[in-house]
């Protein structure tokens, strides 16, 4: 699968006595285009039937957001925690997509 993705990206850092913030914003749009795609009979080990799957062989126009929090706290030995969201939009069909 070929994907391109074009966007935006903004950060901002707050910092304060004890610590410091950190916001990270993204938005873009994606273009992912398929190759080689099809079908494929397949099942799972012990089960006594199988099942056919097919993966997506259209082009996907997709808009894409993110955001990620870190904060801080400390001088000489911080204590680091960062959070984050990923997310995609189908602009076609409005299917939205985490990851």
């Amino acid at each position: 699968m070929m994907r391109s993705e074009t966007g935006l990206k903004f950060s901002e850092t707050w910092k304060k006595s004890w610590g410091a913030f950190m916001l990270k914003e993204k938005a873009s749009y994606v273009f992912e285009k398929p190759f080689g795609t099809g079908t494929v009979n397949t099942f799972f080990v012990g089960t006594p039937s199988g099942f056919t799957v097919t993966a997506v062989n259209q082009n996907l126009n997709l808009g894409a957001i993110g955001m990620n929090f870190l904060v801080s706290v400390g001088e000489e030995k911080p204590i680091k925690v960062d959070l984050g969201l990923k997310g995609s939009l189908d602009l076609i069909s409005g299917l939205m997509m985490y990851r």
